[in-house]
């Protein structure tokens, strides 16, 4: 079920698209066009806030289109609380078997690694079950001799 809502995602963002670029091509022949015709004529008149509206409109149309976290990992009916006859004891999870990942990076530290130091500190690797061990690159460091050994 949830690779069918990930496909619906999808499939809604691409149907927008298709019907805005249908749109600007429908206007091009002459007839009043819609969204996509808007968008391309504001751009050719410089109309900035009239461009910007007709955007904003369009990414509203994706974002009520594609929105909501429809998908979720629980089965229907339960939820993260406990019940009443359910004790916190009586939910323990079973350890999760870490696995050893090296990340090397593309350089050294920058502010674009930032995100992958953040998730170490935090302990997000450790919740999804990864012992991960960062080893910066750089001007030494081979990639495809690393990924060959």
């Amino acid at each position: 079920m949830p690779f069918i809502m990930s496909g619906l995602k999808v499939s809604c963002t691409l149907a927008i698209i298709g019907a805005i670029t249908g749109e600007y091509i429908a206007g091009i022949g002459g007839g009043k066009g819609g969204l996509g015709y808007a968008i391309t004529v504001a751009a050719v008149q410089l109309k900035t806030p009239y461009l910007f509206a007709c955007a904003i409109a369009a990414l509203l149309g994706v974002l009520a289109a594609c929105g909501g976290s429809g998908s979720s990992s629980e089965p229907a009916g339960e939820g993260t609380g406990t019940s009443g006859s359910e004790t916190p004891s009586e939910t323990t999870e079973e350890p999760v078997e870490m696995k050893d990942v090296k990340l090397v990076l593309n350089w050294f530290a920058k502010a674009q690694h930032g995100g992958v130091y953040a998730a170490q500190e935090n302990g997000l690797f450790e919740e999804a079950g990864l012992n991960v061990t960062v080893e910066p690159g750089g001007p030494q460091v081979s990639s495809i001799n690393m990924v060959a050994s």
